[in-house]
């Protein structure tokens, strides 16, 4: 049986600690799924964000290709360039020798360049 008044008290602050430890759990409890709430949220958003940009490895291959195409697209410009020339000093020559007076101009006014 219970001794004294002091046993009591100590009883009741016993049942009080207790109460306020459930009550702390259950606070504790709703706190967590708070966050977790919000972390999911956050997560979500983070994927979205994620979807609008092209990863790296991505990114590389493209960039390589691309690079590749270019390259190839000047050097058909160049080989161009080379014919052009060709036939333009072809031009050029056959006109001298044939007398032509302008061809001489536009090889001597080409040479000045």
């Amino acid at each position: 049986m219970i001794d004294s008044v002091a046993d009591i008290v100590r009883i009741a602050v016993l049942q009080e600690q207790i109460t306020a430890l459930k009550e702390s759990i259950v606070l504790q409890a709703r706190e967590y799924e708070r966050r977790l709430s919000e972390l999911n949220y956050a997560h979500q958003n983070q994927l979205d964000r994620n979807e609008q940009y092209v990863s790296r490895e991505s990114w590389e291959i493209k960039n390589a290709a691309n690079e590749r195409a270019i390259s190839e697209r000047y050097a058909l410009i160049d080989e161009w360039r080379r014919s052009i020339d060709k036939w333009m000093y072809i031009s050029i020559g056959a006109g001298i020798t044939g007398g032509g007076l302008m061809a001489l101009v536009v090889r001597l006014l080409g040479a000045n360049k």
